[in-house]
């Protein structure tokens, strides 16, 4: 358990929901199964898709995943997006992205915040709800939740041909966009 290649799936079902789906499918117990998709997707496979998402916007997205800087997962140059994308990131055109699977796991969320507070800085998560301490940023429209996601898929075949084939393992009657 010490490096994180194994962990144990304990009482927290919701954090591990994308893994329990997976061993529920190896299983051939797919009976009454329906997941948020994204929740199935690694961080990486989830910072891709974000990135996917904004590139077919016409972004300019260097590179799908960061690691390079702490906070920081995608840069994404919107100034030659589309202009709705421009306009829903608040004039910025130099966006610096934090891609998050689950926040209602987190307990500090101080460092986050900080990380909101700095112009051009954006969360998106698959959460289907935003989570409340974190609502003003919601509001303020520099925190996007899966419903952002599903919007934008919708917008682009190619995304959505990427996350149907990234989730061929999951039957599709379990799932939806």
């Amino acid at each position: 358990f010490a490096r994180g290649t194994f962990t144990e799936i304990n009482k927290n079902t919701n954090k591990y929901i994308g893994n329990i789906t997976a061993i529920r499918c190896v299983l051939g117990d797919t009976s009454e199964l329906y997941v948020n998709p994204f929740r199935c997707l690694s961080s990486v496979e989830l910072e891709t898709l974000v990135a996917k998402i904004f590139e077919a916007h016409g972004a300019f997205v260097p590179a799908h995943r960061g690691a390079v800087l702490k906070d920081v997962d995608i840069f994404a140059d919107i100034n030659d997006a589309d202009p709705d994308v421009r306009g829903e990131f608040l004039g910025s055109t130099k966006l610096c992205v934090q891609v998050k699977i689950n926040t209602t796991d987190l307990t500090d969320l101080r460092a986050l915040k900080k990380f909101l507070d700095c112009e051009g800085s954006i969360l998106i998560t698959a959460d289907d709800e935003p989570n409340v301490q974190l609502a003003n940023y919601f509001s303020s429209g520099k925190y996007k939740t899966s419903e952002w996601l599903r919007m934008n898929i919708d917008k682009s075949p190619s995304v959505k041909n990427w996350l149907t084939r990234s989730l061929d393992w999951l039957p599709s009657n379990a799932w939806s966009i």
